[in-house]
């Protein structure tokens, strides 16, 4: 029987415990700008009843350490070509538990020196869940400038209650730049000489 979709439901102690994805081959996120053309790719989504979150579809040959989630979730193995077979045995996922922490996911990335990095936030087109969070952490090898660019220059976003932000902050010194979803305009590009975060924040849209 030829393999299509395999699908693994990964099961968290609520509130006590997250769970850490390591890939053997570092993961590229799909995108637009730079869609994954593998013969494999991995589904992660969060399966909490009443949390409709979609972290993403992910290939190998990216960017992308390592992604931690808060609860249970569910990764699909989706096959998309026959040779996936003789490829696959290179790129395992060994899953683990971690320390429980509140944001809905962590990603961490180590950009390649070459190419750019596309990532998207988890809920892409829908957004993100009501008063959830995510985090990218960001490693700038040393020697080398990272340029952090936002594609849009707004969110759109009007909230009910609570506020919504995106926090860079540098993790060497601590320094950090909050900016208002709801008010301001996106970031303008930005240039890091260290490694450095980046967070956001929903509030109750």
């Amino acid at each position: 029987v030829q393999l299509h979709d395999f699908s693994w439901k990964l099961l968290v102690p609520k509130d006590k415990l997250s769970l850490m994805l390591v890939p053997g081959q570092k993961l590229q996120q799909h995108t637009q700008e730079r869609p994954c053309n593998t013969s494999f790719g991995y589904h992660v989504t969060s399966t909490t009843p009443g949390q409709d979150l979609y972290f993403g579809s992910f290939c190998s040959g990216g960017s992308i350490e390592k992604i931690q989630v808060k609860q249970n979730s569910s990764v699909t193995l989706r096959a998309y070509a026959p040779s996936f077979q003789q490829e696959v045995s290179k790129q395992g996922l060994i899953v683990s538990y971690t320390p429980y922490f509140k944001e809905e996911g962590i990603f961490t990335v180590t950009p390649d020196t070459k190419n750019k990095v596309y990532l998207r936030s988890p809920n892409w087109d829908r957004g993100l869940p009501a008063l959830s969070s995510v985090s990218w952490n960001i490693s700038v090898p040393s020697n080398q400038v990272a340029c952090l660019t936002v594609l849009k220059e707004r969110s759109g976003l009007a909230c009910q209650s609570g506020r919504a932000f995106m926090i860079i902050q540098e993790q060497q010194s601590r320094a950090e730049e909050i900016f208002s979803l709801e008010e301001e305009v996106l970031p303008k590009p930005s240039f890091h000489h260290h490694s450095f975060w980046v967070n956001i924040s929903n509030c109750s849209p």
